[in-house]
């Protein structure tokens, strides 16, 4: 149950990050700052960051208001959003008792063993029941498997798209095209927050740095909160304060 939860938050917030990067990658402060004008729910930029990071998932009206700002008068985005915070929602709440019960059992000694008979199968079980039950687990676990192997390569392949359009970016910048070096700056950004997504960390540090480097507002607080997640603290401390200097 945990690791569907896992894997639904981390569906979840990739998905999220792949419409930003499709509406402009507009700054987080930029979205919160439109929010603020709107007078409608907050979006602080703290929040967004978590939220494109997977690292909790938004109420459903933070979500709604997101939306809004990214695809403005969408009604059918909208309503295709609201299907997956729930589909996210649900298995969060089944994930919730299975915590309970891992907390549970590692603070309870451990039992005397279990005498032989005791596992026995029951009589009235036939053993032809039992092998297709054993068979019915194994597909299970093979779908499973190659469900979250479809997972992986979709994210792949979309992590890739995402660099290919930095790339493309920064070539525009180079070349002198209107708006090129701004693309550029916010591509890397969303790139860094894919990263993050998906867990390769290396390659997030490096492409906030890069988005940090070429003035991002929002860099300075993501790289902040990624060196705290990997246990950098001084260097998290440093960051954040970078961010509050910059008001990001």
């Amino acid at each position: 149950m945990i690791a569907h939860h896992e894997e639904q938050l981390a569906a979840f917030a990739d998905a999220l990050n792949q419409l930003h990067i499709a509406c402009g990658a507009p700054p987080h402060s930029t979205i919160s700052k439109n929010a603020r004008s709107a007078n409608r729910c907050p979006l602080p930029a703290s929040s967004l960051s978590e939220v494109f990071a997977g690292k909790r998932l938004p109420k459903l009206e933070f979500l709604i208001e997101l939306i809004r700002h990214l695809r403005p008068g969408d009604r059918q985005l909208l309503d295709e959003w609201r299907g997956r915070w729930s589909a996210a929602k649900q298995a969060e709440r089944r994930a919730l008792p299975a915590r309970k019960r891992q907390k549970a059992s590692a603070a309870t000694p451990s039992a005397p063993p279990v005498p032989v008979t005791a596992l026995a199968p029951s009589s009235s079980e036939e053993p032809d029941e039992r092998l297709a039950s054993a068979e019915q687990r194994a597909e299970a676990a093979e779908e499973r498997a190659e469900t979250a192997e479809r997972r992986a390569a979709a994210a792949e392949l979309r992590a890739a798209q995402a660099e290919d359009a930095a790339r493309r970016a920064a070539q525009q910048s180079e070349n002198g095209r209107g708006t090129g070096r701004r693309q550029a700056v916010d591509a890397a950004y969303s790139l860094a927050c894919v990263y993050e997504t998906q867990g390769r960390l290396d390659e997030a540090e490096m492409m906030y740095h890069r988005a940090l480097d070429s003035g991002h507002p929002d860099a300075a607080y993501s790289l902040g909160s990624l060196y705290e997640q990997r246990g950098r603290l001084d260097e998290a401390e440093m960051m954040y304060h970078r961010a509050l200097e910059s008001g990001s």
